[in-house]
């Protein structure tokens, strides 16, 4: 890991100096810098340790509280943390780690026997927005900015499963990993029956895309995709 890094120097962007020495950084679009937004949901050390899994989500929704820069700068240095367990969101307001799509993020870490503070985890898109609609017509164009970090995670980290948490997301993360096969799926035992799929390329990654757990609650046993997950990640570690 040192030697992937800045060992200790500052990544230069222009006027602007990053701190923070996550040797993905250096991957993170200039253009974004100064639009409202988050890149980790995670600390230092999930993204500078192999993982078998990484956490993908649309992006970061409500109303940002600060730059890109900012994050970077202030929030994505501390070693052993999670967005998803040791933060306080709106709606989780008995404490950190309670909102509902907190539980279900960390139901399924633990149903993995996964430390989410040492799980890699994002969002394809890292400006942050209202809703996912109010993208409107910039999906792709940020997705595509965007991509060269999380391509860089995926690749440098050994990650063998991808968790999209949306079909929008697992879309074009197939696309961009070439995962065209399918190979299980997962259909809730409920009125609704929707369904979560698992995707693989020929170089044995997965995509795994899932209901998102904003919408779903995956701690219910009829709507629980955990088990899929597991059998991507079985598969991947014993290739």
């Amino acid at each position: 890991m040192a030697a992937r890094r800045a060992k200790g120097e500052a990544i230069q962007r222009g006027a602007s100096s990053l701190p923070f020495e996550n040797q993905f950084v250096s991957k993170i679009d200039d253009k974004l810098l100064q639009e409202n937004g988050t890149v980790f949901y995670s600390g230092d050390e999930a993204f500078s340790l192999p993982s078998p899994i990484y956490i993908l989500g649309v992006n970061p929704g409500g109303k940002a509280a600060h730059t890109i820069e900012f994050q970077v700068k202030n929030g994505g240095s501390e070693k052993l943390w999670s967005a998803y367990a040791d933060q306080q969101w709106q709606s989780g307001k008995k404490g950190v780690g309670t909102a509902p799509m907190q539980v279900r993020i960390q139901h399924l870490a633990q149903e993995l026997e996964l430390d989410l503070r040492k799980t890699p985890a994002s969002n394809l898109i890292f400006v942050t927005t209202p809703t996912e609609n109010d993208l409107r017509g910039r999906f792709i164009e940020l997705a595509e900015r965007c991509w060269p970090f999380h391509q860089a995670v995926i690749d440098e980290l050994g990650v063998r499963v991808v968790v999209c948490l949306s079909g929008k997301v697992g879309a074009y993360v197939r696309r961009k990993l070439g995962a065209h096969e399918l190979r299980d799926t997962f259909v809730e035992s409920n009125q609704r029956k929707w369904r979560s799929k698992w995707y693989s390329n020929n170089l044995g990654q997965s995509v795994v895309t899932l209901n998102h757990p904003s919408r779903v609650n995956w701690t219910a046993e009829a709507s629980d995709p955990t088990r899929l997950v597991k059998r991507a990640v079985d598969d991947g570690i014993s290739q």
